[in-house]
């Protein structure tokens, strides 16, 4: 490939107040401190290792450009393209990225600590070992990015699209996200107790092996998500979706579901115990090996669900509703029942007779 052509300042200049790009041109000799390249084209041209953290980038296109170990700490690029560029180790510390594109571009350990992303758009990129902790994203798309070794730690994602990402190499801890859409994303084996999701998409999630003990789910939309072997000991997942979600082998053990919906979900061999799930519903959820004593049921909707060998021993029901539902074997010594709807004929008769409650039949 050619050797890129030296230019001076008064060059692009010209380039930029005739609007022609300015293609394969070396501006490493150049300081563009204090310089302006807003409006610029710039096509195959070397920018590798600039200062360009007080360059004038508004309306910057970057088009096939070098900048790996470029300097943008502090800058301001709005309205600013790279279109398949090398930003391998660049500097964007505390950048404002606003109403910008990068798409196809390599960025590779660049070190984005504390920038402002509004309204970005990154589509292809690679993220490997890139640094975003206490970054916030504020209505980003990510598209198709790899975030291998990178770290999200302590950043904030505002109405931010983050989906079909595997996550599992990439650092999340003290991650907070409000009303993101954060679909399909593999987080298996994740220590993630310290998110904090409020109001997010995550359907059809991966969360197997994960750890989501004290986690904040509030509100979250978690349909066709797969929880197996997951922790989630006193998380707090008040008026979460589960619609057909999967959980299987979980220990919720405390947890806040309350005014949750499990409808026609599928739960095997879970623990929620001293668990809070009142006034949601398990509407046409099967149920196997549950063991929720202690739990609060109460005004729970237990339409049509099936219910088996599990034990709800001291759980409250009160004004639980169990219309078509099939119990058999569950345990409910103890349990606090009246003003159950659809079934208190068959419970409180098997309570006046005095028997144990240890297999309750199955009622039509």
């Amino acid at each position: 490939m050619k050797a890129p052509a030296l230019v001076d300042l008064d060059a692009i200049a010209w380039h930029i107040r005739r609007q022609r790009p300015l293609e394969k041109a070396d501006l490493r000799a150049i300081d563009l401190r204090g310089a302006s390249l807003a409006g610029a084209v710039l096509r195959e041209c070397e920018l590798g290792g600039m200062d360009l953290s007080r360059t004038a980038l508004a309306r910057t296109t970057f088009i096939d450009c070098r900048l790996a170990g470029a300097r943008f700490a502090g800058a301001t690029l709005a309205h600013t393209q790279f279109i398949r560029c090398m930003l391998d180790g660049a500097g964007m510390e505390a950048a404002a990225l606003s109403q910008a594109a990068l798409v196809d571009c390599s960025l590779r350990a660049a070190r984005a600590q504390g920038a402002q992303l509004s309204h970005v758009a990154l589509s292809g990129c690679d993220l490997h070992g890139a640094a975003l902790p206490g970054a916030r994203l504020d209505s980003a798309v990510l598209w198709r990015c790899a975030l291998g070794q990178a770290s999200l730690a302590g950043a904030t994602l505002a109405q931010t699209a983050l989906s079909d990402t595997d996550l599992r190499a990439t650092a999340v801890e003290g991650l907070r996200a409000q009303r993101s859409a954060l679909m399909n994303n593999d987080w298996r084996g994740l220590a993630l107790g310290s998110l904090r999701f409020e109001l997010c998409q995550l359907q059809a999630g991966r969360f197997a092996g994960s750890d989501l003990s004290g986690a904040v789910l509030a509100g979250c939309n978690l349909m066709q998500t797969h929880f197996a072997g997951t922790c989630l000991r006193a998380a707090q997942a008040p008026n979460a979706l589960l619609l057909s979600a999967r959980l299987e082998g979980c220990d919720a053990r405390g947890a806040d579901f309350s005014g949750a919906l499990f409808y026609n979900a599928r739960l095997r061999d879970c623990r929620f115990e001293g668990a809070r799930l009142a006034g949601g519903s398990w509407e046409k959820s099967e149920v196997a090996g549950l063991r929720a004593a202690g739990a609060d049921f109460s005004d729970v909707r237990f339409a049509h669900a099936r219910l088996n060998d599990s034990d709800l021993s001291g759980a409250r029901l009160e004004r639980s509703v169990f219309h078509g539902a099939t119990l058999d074997k569950v345990r409910l010594r103890g349990a606090a029942r009246r003003g159950q709807q659809g079934t208190d004929a068959a419970l409180l008769a098997l309570e006046q007779a005095n028997l144990a409650l240890e297999d309750l039949p199955c009622i039509p």
